[in-house]
Order: structure tokens, then sequence, then C-alpha cells
């Protein structure tokens, strides 16, 4: 029996959606959420979405140069690449939602419209400006409007 290209999209999702809850997937950690928790995550979907990952995970942001090394830039996170640490500030809550929606280009959050609270969402808003992916900014800015 061949697959609907609907039971093939929903099994795609369901693997990426591993990609956000299996850490032994994961080849990165951001380690300093504003709250402290972890938030596991895959560089190269990280850096196909936006291109502050890109710099951040693969070019030239200082992070990405050393093996050990932290920053405050007033971004979103924090996070250890192997042994190398990123620093940005927001909570996990919002980082998990940005991660989530460069994996799977949606995010539980905007689905969560009357539940959301709604500092949450203008978090959301600022940090997917930082991060530079529009689609998500707009995403937010319309429940927030």
């Amino acid at each position: 029996m061949i697959k609907s290209s609907q039971q093939a999209i929903s099994h795609r999702d369901a693997y990426y959606k591993t990609l956000l809850t299996d850490e032994r997937l994961a080849d990165v950690t951001f380690e300093r959420t504003l709250d402290g928790v972890r938030v596991h995550a895959v560089r190269v979907l990280l850096a196909a979405q936006s291109d502050v990952f890109r710099s951040m995970l693969y070019g030239s942001f200082a992070e990405g140069q050393r093996d050990t090394s932290s920053m405050d830039d007033g971004g979103c996170g924090g996070c250890v690449v192997h042994s190398v640490v990123h620093s940005v500030a927001c909570t996990s809550t919002i980082f998990k939602s940005i991660v989530e929606y460069c994996v799977t280009d949606d995010a539980e959050i905007l689905k969560l419209e009357s539940a959301a609270d709604p500092k949450d969402i203008v978090s959301l808003v600022m940090a997917a400006d930082f991060f530079n992916l529009p689609e998500l900014k707009l995403k937010a800015e319309s429940l927030a409007w």
C-alpha cells in the first residue's frame, strides 16, 4: 500500500519532533537560558533556518571559534556546541519555541492563542526578530495584536 502524501508528511513531522525531544540526537545544547533549563537542538537545522544561527554556530561569531567561551549579547539563550559556549537571553519556553520552529516550521506556543501568556508572545516576537525568523515573527505578532 502506498502512503498518501498526508501520511508521509505526518511521519516526517513525527521524525522531526523526535529531534526536539531526544537529546542523544542533538549536537548543540543551549545551557544558559534565563530560567536555567537546557535546550537541545541540531545545529544544521538551526543554521538552515536562520542566518544568525548560521553565523553563531558555523561562522564569524566568537563562540563558534573557541573551545570554551561565553557571550551575553542580549539575544536568546546560551549554548554549548560540544565544548563551545554561546550566550543570549530569554526563557527556555521561548527558546524551545524558536528551536521548534526552526525544525518543524511551527511551534506549540502559536497554537495556544488564548492560553499563551502575552509576555511570552512579546518575547517570542523579539526572539524571532533577533534570530531573523520573519515568518515566525509575523505569526507571533498576529497573536499579540
